[in-house]
């Protein structure tokens, strides 16, 4: 098995290095720009939105490369333009590119192909838990473990190629995408770059809250539809994942009591889980107010359809400060989730402007509360986090972060591998 993966490692490492030595001989086009996010296989989040935006901007031609059968045929449908990661096409257009935008790491289009180009990471949300290079799980994962092992993997860490064989976290971007000056040190850290590279722009994601979406025919505007035409309201409950791979969700007993609840008010908990989330969870047959989101759907599309937002440690709960609506936090493992997951960059009580339910009792109260209508106490909270979170409350981070390409390149640096 060891020779195996040896081999198959090997022949990897020879194609990634043909396809860097490509980068040497192709000329970049400043006006073509590609796009890709989550992991190869998802059309999502920041880069799904400024794509969208950038679709009717003439000034530049935008490509989605995806490694999903899926996402092909839908944007192929949609008459937008697609490349299929690993044809000769996407290949193409990968090198010739003169700009890759991404919300995880530039490996979602063609890392290998990507020298030379302007590398834009709009994230995937502003952090609250450690993340890059100051999250030890992510650094755990260190591609150096893997390189050491082989004659080839020791020879190109000591090569001018080695840049194609860095984990994520060492990655450098040339522009980063944030939302407020008092963010700008977190990335900076957690990406290793410096000020000039943080860009404060908001994010495209975000757009979409500044809009009715909920008037279109997507297959998320019809799942919040169904609800709404029952006269039913809307919890999202959005937690982010544990590392550790520990069940933080409600168990059965627990499900029939919020149940009960939300049946008695007509309210709906919209469940969706993070990408990267492992826990062991199940919905019980009979309960009917509690809607798992399909994981194909797009959560921010509809966010703005709910009356309030329950989540943990996701970096949702400052996209949704945005809206200024209520939020519950249900904390109930914050000791150990700080001890086995991820450090935080902030004090949990002073950065979540809202009731904080550390136990299933407290979470059951707090939403019976907001049912029920019970006085908001927490506005002026979040107004002030909002100030110090987001330097622009509007529906124009696309248009910011475009313009901020556009000077990078007018300013006429050339981008370096670092």
């Amino acid at each position: 098995m060891k020779r195996l993966l040896s081999l198959e490692f090997t022949g990897r490492a020879i194609a990634r290095l043909f396809v860097a030595s490509l980068t040497l001989l192709v000329p970049r086009d400043k006006d073509l720009w590609v796009f890709g996010s989550g992991w190869k296989n998802k059309f999502t989040d920041n880069a799904k939105c400024l794509f969208l935006y950038c679709n009717n901007r003439p000034e530049v031609r935008s490509v989605w490369i995806t490694e999903s059968n899926e996402v092909f045929s839908l944007l192929s449908s949609k008459n937008l333009p697609v490349r299929k990661r690993g044809s000769i096409s996407a290949l193409w257009t990968a090198l010739r590119a003169g700009v890759y935008v991404y919300d995880v790491s530039p490996e979602d289009i063609n890392y290998a192909a990507s020298r030379g180009a302007l590398l834009v990471n709009l994230w995937h949300g502003t952090p609250i838990k450690t993340i890059g290079l100051d999250s030890p799980p992510e650094i755990s994962s260190n591609i150096l473990q893997i390189l050491g092992g082989s004659l080839v993997g020791n020879l190109i860490v000591r090569s001018r190629f080695f840049w194609m064989f860095r984990p994520i976290t060492l990655r450098k971007p040339h522009l980063l995408a944030c939302t407020s000056d008092a963010l700008a040190p977190i990335f900076m850290s957690a990406f290793g770059v410096d000020r000039n590279a943080i860009q404060i722009t908001g994010f495209p994601r975000n757009d979409v809250l500044f809009s009715d979406c909920i008037q279109n025919e997507e297959p998320e505007s019809l799942f919040v539809k169904s609800i709404q035409d029952k006269g039913g309201k809307i919890l999202f409950y959005l937690p982010t994942f544990r590392d550790s791979g520990a069940n933080h969700l409600p168990n059965d007993n627990q499900q029939i009591r919020l149940e009960a609840i939300l049946k008695k008010f007509n309210y709906y908990i919209v469940l969706k889980l993070h990408p990267k989330d492992t826990a062991n969870f199940e919905l019980r047959s009979d309960v009917n107010h509690i809607l798992p989101l399909p994981s194909d759907l797009d959560v921010y599309t509809v966010l703005n359809s709910s009356i309030a937002l329950i989540t943990d440690y996701s970096s949702i709960m400052f996209d949704y400060l945005l809206l200024n609506r209520p939020m519950i936090f249900h904390c109930h493992d914050l000791d150990r989730y700080q001890a086995q997951d991820r450090k935080m960059y902030f004090n949990y009580e002073d950065i979540t402007p809202g009731p904080k339910a550390f136990t299933f009792e407290d979470l059951e109260r707090h939403i019976g509360d907001l049912c029920a209508g019970k006085a908001d106490e927490y506005a002026g909270q979040r107004h002030q986090a909002r100030e110090r979170l987001h330097q622009y409350v509007d529906g124009n981070s696309s248009l910011r972060t475009f313009e901020a390409i556009r000077e990078h390149q007018t300013a006429g640096e050339r981008p370096q591998f670092e």
